[in-house]
């Protein structure tokens, strides 16, 4: 065998046993870190979601609380043996056909002006038992059909209005309920207004996620547009906005009846966002919350340079730990051939001498042959 083939064979043995194990193991870490990556990946968008649908539902259930909380308040003033339900009462008795009766409709009036500045009422009207109006305070509050105020009196019990818009474009929620009698009797009918801003904006802006971009709204459907109650996002305007000009838009489609967590969607901007939409009960209102999509990827971005960092390390060590081994290897069989070099030198050198020494001493003639007898 020729030393070119020794040299092949000596090459081909030191890819087999180093440098194959060693590419076996950048496709291996290389798979590991590409696996790793795609699960945080799935964890951090996990966590997010979570997030955004822990920090929604708590500001609905507040909302929803504070609601309850206004419904009860008006209840209170008007319920059981509270003054305007008395004088209301004693005004019924008495029918209006007199100056006592005059008197007592004033006294209501008093009454009911004390309520809503205390309250923070926008406004405030009083309907009789025929329905017929008695009483306006502030703005009236909502204004209800001749239809609608028999109808409440017939199922006499508190209700939720879809009141729209003022004129300076304040939201506000209608709420109608009885004023019953001892005898469990309606008596009238309050209709009122209680200013949105002040519930919504505070629960809006009370709480953010921690290291994102989010933003919250409340928005309601009024045909094929949705509009905007209340926002925390500068970008979002108020003015309503069509379902056929914006079709992706994450409002639009809260509106069009989309729940939960709504991905793919987009803001004001054009940007993707991860949404959230959920209802509050016993309104039209849905409730918004939103984080810009980047600040996600921007988490999965830290991790993919992180891992791949790690990994290329690794592989440094890896290949540095390798090519060292096979220096090593590269020296000691060098170190082995130089030896046995000397060492074929040395006997070749001896058996000069001995060679030589036998001829000066001997008189004979001496034949030297190859191995082919030559």
């Amino acid at each position: 065998m020729n030393t070119s083939s020794r040299l092949t064979l000596r090459l081909r043995a030191t890819v087999w046993r180093l440098w194959l194990p060693m590419l076996l193991l950048t496709v291996l870490l290389c798979g590991l870190s590409l696996a790793a990556y795609h699960r945080i990946s799935a964890g951090i968008l996990k966590d997010a979601q979570k997030n955004l649908v822990y920090l929604t539902e708590e500001k609905r259930a507040d909302v929803e609380r504070r609601l309850k909380t206004s419904d009860a308040t008006a209840q209170l003033f008007f319920t059981g043996q509270s003054l305007a339900q008395q004088l209301l009462q004693q005004w019924s008795a008495a029918r209006p056909n007199g100056p006592s009766d005059q008197d007592v409709l004033q006294r209501l009036r008093a009454r009911l002006e004390v309520i809503v500045l205390n309250r923070g009422w926008s406004g405030l009207s009083v309907y009789d038992q025929r329905g017929e109006l008695l009483v306006v305070i502030g703005d009236g509050g909502p204004v209800l059909s001749a239809q609608q105020r028999q109808g409440l009196l017939q199922r006499p019990q508190l209700e939720r209005l879809d009141v729209p818009a003022r004129a300076d474009g304040a939201w506000q929620a209608g709420l109608t309920l009885p004023v019953l009698g001892a005898d469990g009797l309606p008596l009238g009918l309050v209709a009122l207004h209680t200013d949105l801003a002040a519930t919504l904006h505070e629960v809006l802006t009370s709480q953010h996620l921690p290291g994102y971009s989010d933003a919250f709204a409340m928005v309601r459907r009024e045909g094929e547009s949705v509009r905007f109650l209340d926002t925390t996002d500068q970008g979002m305007v108020s003015k309503p906005r069509a379902f056929r000009e914006h079709p992706n838009l994450l409002a639009v489609r809260a509106a069009q009846g989309e729940r939960g967590i709504i991905q793919g969607a987009r803001d004001f901007r054009g940007l993707p966002v991860l949404g959230y939409a959920a209802e509050v009960v016993g309104t039209p209102w849905i409730l918004l919350s939103k984080v810009d999509f980047d600040d996600v990827q921007a988490e999965q971005r830290l991790w993919a340079w992180s891992l791949g960092l790690g990994t290329l390390l690794v592989l440094v060590l890896f290949y540095g730990t390798g090519f060292g081994l096979w220096f090593r290897e590269k020296r000691l069989r060098d170190t082995a051939a130089l030896e046995r070099e000397l060492a074929l030198r040395r006997q070749e050198r001896r058996t000069r001498e001995l060679l030589d020494a036998v001829i000066s001493g001997t008189d004979d003639v001496v034949f030297a042959k190859d191995l082919q007898g030559r």
